[in-house]
């Protein structure tokens, strides 16, 4: 009887080895993906800060071209500025 209650016990001891196990494998992919994840975090917003400082260059400019009526630049400008918009969309979703 002993014996058995030994053997039982020896098999639980056995199952929760092997799930602590899991366990510490599980967490250690966690934290590789939570750092990887962080890193991506921190290269979109690089480069959304990017994208920002672009959007505010590209009006600045289209707004001390305004004066001279150089409509050509101006549109171009603008299209620029809607082509970053979306970039900027884009990231912001990814």
């Amino acid at each position: 009887e002993l014996l058995n209650q030994l053997e039982e016990e020896k098999r639980k001891v056995e199952d929760l080895q092997f799930r602590v196990e899991e366990e510490s494998i599980t967490k250690g992919d966690l934290e590789v993906a939570t750092v990887s994840e962080k890193s991506r975090i921190m290269e979109l917003e690089k480069d959304l800060a990017l994208r920002v400082q672009e959007v505010a260059e590209l009006r600045r400019r289209l707004e001390s071209n305004k004066p001279a009526g150089d409509v050509d630049m101006s549109l171009s400008l603008l299209q620029e500025i809607s082509s970053l918009q979306e970039k900027l969309e884009v990231t912001r979703m990814d």
